[in-house]
């Protein structure tokens, strides 16, 4: 395979995409099925990739996925370093002078400007040098204080560290860090593309000077990763930054705790940590442990497919939203970082005393409730606005604290997630944090409200059960590891990733059933699978939603089920015995966009599909949602409409809404709720999120139990 055919595929497998060819020969997948269960089961130095394992014809493991070796960490470039936060610098490079946290703060500013506005006499500097500071608090612009460069508000403020990309949101592009290493995929010297992620601790929140990652279109596939961990910690927390892998196949395979690093509380934190090679790596997500739901926040790599920078079509889609939807006057009027800024602009614009003492005291008078509520809730998000149980009480009849039919409600605001459950009041003394098991195949119901002025996106994943347990016992001053685990998407997904539930996670075209390892892995997990026959007649067992209205029948054609040494055989077949494996027609999990029955006149590379049109087999004929299958040719419209080439629709919408690239769309101001059928049993968490608001739009709810049999 040359450089360029793996940079094409690189292109495509980074965005979450597939080969289409890979010439296994009958019974390969089989053996590679086993060996991947042994892979999973056993301790390995690192994960087989299945694909790699196949084309190349011998075992090809993905780097840097053994967290822990014979009991030690195996990740770490180096120690950790620790400075007193009072004897280093901030992020933008000031000496820092305070060690408060940001709300501390707030609220000191706040009660300066309602002292300020009760005053008699003419003289408003004291006020309106205290709504100064609010603002340069929501900012992130606070010369000489710990959080000097962290914004409260989630804006996009274009490239305010050294090393950002110009004009986008919290962007970085790798870096050549100069040093190599000989890649265990093909025993070449590769590289080591290196980036530095700055992070603020305190409260309960966690927050990034780095959202997406821009990985160079000079790197090479099997190059690797080393991100520089800076962490600015006010509370004592431990640093677990879990890579999400991704197969060659581009759908989750699973993910991993790459450490966990205690940070003392008072002190900036440094560790480096080496990741996989750059076309298994799908992401990060840094977790906390203290807290319940723990602090979380992510790292989205976006990939470049040409040397003038242009983006895959996910990465487009990524930038594009991040510019033109994270603004101010998009940012909701509920959220209590706007109503601080609403009064400090009141301030600016010349309000009078009693005016501005009336917003920050009176409920009833200029933004809903009082300043100090705000802060208990802007610090402690595990909890609902005053506006989320008024939309509650408008639209379900709810009184406050009543949660009805639901078993979670989430807020969006300020690109942010809000959320409550009546299984755990977090902030309740005596309350654990964590919420009912749920059975395979039982439901789960969640209101989600966005109150910002543009949509959100909402999607729950699944983490699944440990698969392992070599990496806790490595870090023996980390409170919790969640080991290996197989992540997968329960709602707010593309089509095929329900279709790829049914067959096990595991077709592939032109290669027939490469289901994956540890996706049913427990006793709880297999109680409701049902089978089907491949087209060499073995049998495979998957998991059928019944939450549909009826069923069609996934059935590729000869030329699709055939590879290299790979027998067209016959059609799949159902338990039925009828051909083909049956999708719902429209379980709501999952993407309902509809393509176009003609020539496809958008494809980016129309020069060399000039007679493309979509394949009646992967054609939902009932109004659910065709399947767009993560394959060179078709993944591209997953986010770019099929009649314009580009992300907007001919009526002028998002054609991501369609096709649940983001998750399922939540409308400005508006509210859905969502019945999540379990496929498998509870896991060790539920993750639920904005998958294109990504930084800060994360909420994790973690079952009772994390084994069920």
């Amino acid at each position: 395979m040359t450089r360029r055919e793996l940079l094409k595929m690189f292109g495509v497998t980074a965005a979450g995409l597939t080969m289409n060819h890979l010439g296994l020969g009958p019974g390969a997948w089989q053996a590679l099925a086993e060996s991947q269960l042994a892979s999973v089961n056993a301790v390995f130095p690192n994960s087989l990739d299945p694909v790699l394992s196949a084309t190349m014809g011998r075992e090809v493991r993905i780097p840097n996925t053994c967290p822990a070796l014979n009991g030690k960490p195996n990740l770490h470039a180096g120690d950790l370093g620790t400075t007193p936060l009072d004897r280093t610098h901030s992020l933008l490079g000031h000496a820092i002078t305070s060690t408060r946290d940001p709300h501390q703060d707030l609220e000191l500013a706040l009660s300066r400007l309602l002292r300020g506005s009760r005053q008699q006499g003419s003289d408003r500097e004291p006020l309106e040098a205290a709504a100064r500071e609010a603002l340069d608090i929501l900012m992130g612009e606070t010369r000489g204080r710990v959080y000097d460069g962290f914004a409260l508000l989630n804006i996009n403020r274009g490239a305010f560290a050294r090393d950002h990309v110009p004009d986008e949101y919290k962007t970085k592009r790798l870096v050549d860090s100069g040093d190599t290493v000989i890649s265990e995929i093909d025993g070449q010297r590769r590289k080591i593309w290196q980036v530095t992620v700055n992070m603020l601790w305190y409260g309960h929140n966690f927050d990034s000077d780095t959202f997406l990652l821009r990985i160079p279109f000079e790197a090479h596939p099997y190059d690797q990763l080393r991100v520089d961990w800076r962490v600015y910690s006010l509370v004592q927390e431990d640093l677990a930054p879990s890579t999400i892998t991704q197969d060659s196949f581009g759908r989750i395979f699973h993910g991993l705790d790459s450490t966990f690093t205690h940070i003392p509380s008072g002190t900036l934190g440094e560790l480096s940590v080496n990741y996989p090679s750059l076309m298994h790596f799908r992401g990060t997500y840094t977790w906390g442990w203290g807290v319940h739901p723990p602090r979380v926040q992510f790292l989205q790599p976006i990939v470049e497919i040409d040397e003038d920078g242009s983006l895959n079509p996910p990465g487009l889609s990524f930038a594009t939203r991040m510019k033109e939807g994270l603004r101010l006057d998009t940012i909701a009027e509920a959220a209590p970082e706007k109503k601080i800024y609403r009064v400090a602009e009141a301030v600016l614009n010349g309000a009078s005393g009693a005016r501005i003492a009336a917003m920050l005291t009176d409920p009833e008078e200029g933004p809903n409730g009082t300043f100090r509520e705000w802060l208990r809730l802007a610090s402690d998000q595990r909890q609902l606005p005053p506006e989320a149980w008024e939309v509650l009480a408008r639209e379900d009849g709810l009184g406050r604290g009543d949660f009805g039919p639901y078993d979670i409600v989430l807020a969006y605001m300020n690109n942010e997630i809000y959320g409550d459950t009546p299984y755990a009041q977090f902030g309740a003394e005596g309350k654990d944090g964590v919420i009912r098991d749920w059975p395979q195949g039982g439901l789960m119901r969640v209101k989600v409200i966005n109150f910002d002025g543009h949509t959100h996106y909402y999607r729950n994943v699944d983490f699944g059960a440990p698969l392992i347990s070599e990496n806790e016992q490595a870090f023996g001053n980390g409170r919790f590891s969640f080991e290996k685990f197989n992540a997968k998407p329960t709602y707010g997904a593309p089509k095929v990733a329900e279709m790829q539930w049914r067959t096990g996670w595991g077709y592939v075209p032109h290669v027939g059933i490469a289901a994956q390892s540890g996706v049913f892995p427990r006793n709880s997990d297999r109680l409701q699978l049902r089978p089907f026959t491949d087209q060499l007649g073995h049998t495979h067992y998957g998991y059928l939603f019944r939450n549909a209205s009826g069923y069609f029948r996934f059935d590729p054609p000869a030329a699709i089920r055939e590879g290299d040494n790979l027998p067209a055989g016959d059609s799949l077949r159902d338990e039925d015995g009828h051909n083909g494996v049956m999708v719902s027609f429209d379980a709501e999990a999952f993407g309902v966009a509809k393509m176009p029955e003609g020539p496809i006149t958008g494809h980016p590379n129309q020069e060399n599909f000039a007679n493309l049109t979509f394949p009646g087999f992967l054609r939902n004929p009932s109004s659910g949602g065709d399947i767009i299958p993560p394959t060179p040719v078709w993944a591209p419209f997953l986010a770019l409409h099929p009649d314009t080439g580009t992300l907007r629709t001919p009526d002028g919408g998002w054609w991501v809404d369609e096709t649940y690239l983001h998750g399922r769309p939540v409308a400005p101001n508006a509210a859905i709720v969502a019945t999540i059928e379990a496929p498998r049993a509870s896991g060790q968490l539920f993750y639920q999120f904005d998958p294109l608001f990504h930084d800060n739009m994360i909420f994790s709810y973690h079952p009772r139990s994390d084994s069920l049999g």
